[in-house]
């Protein structure tokens, strides 16, 4: 994913890393490694906020801070998802409409899936940009 700043988000392995324009490396947050799995990085084009979809955890977050965590384990908010599977065909128990910290979620999945507003999940569709 690429930041408004020009620095690119990449991952390696449970670790995601920014590198910044200048070709300085941080590592942004540490994300579990057991059992290895995918995750998607995304980056909001207005704010820059960094987002990882994490399909392990069936949540999505956002790292508090983009350079210097003392502690990457710890290093990012949960913004949707509870860690419980949505199930197909049972969309009322997703909570869509609700609050997104909330909700269930399948597999979520890199960006363009999601649309927050006021910090709820209004739509998660199956279509990506």
């Amino acid at each position: 994913a690429c930041g408004i700043d020009g620095s690119l988000y990449v991952g390696d392995f449970n670790y995601v890393r920014r590198i910044f324009p200048s070709g300085n490396v941080t590592s942004v947050l540490e994300l579990s490694s057991n059992p290895a799995h995918r995750y998607y990085l995304a980056t909001d084009p207005v704010t820059g906020e960094l987002y990882v979809s994490d399909t392990n955890t069936r949540r999505i977050y956002r790292p508090k801070s983009l350079t210097g965590a003392k502690d990457l384990t710890k290093n990012a908010d949960v913004v949707a998802g509870t860690g419980e599977q949505c199930l197909p065909f049972d969309e009322a128990r997703c909570g869509d409409g609700g609050k997104a910290v909330e909700a269930t979620l399948m597999s979520p999945k890199g960006g363009g899936k999601w649309k927050f507003m006021k910090k709820k999940i209004h739509n998660i569709s199956q279509h990506s940009l």
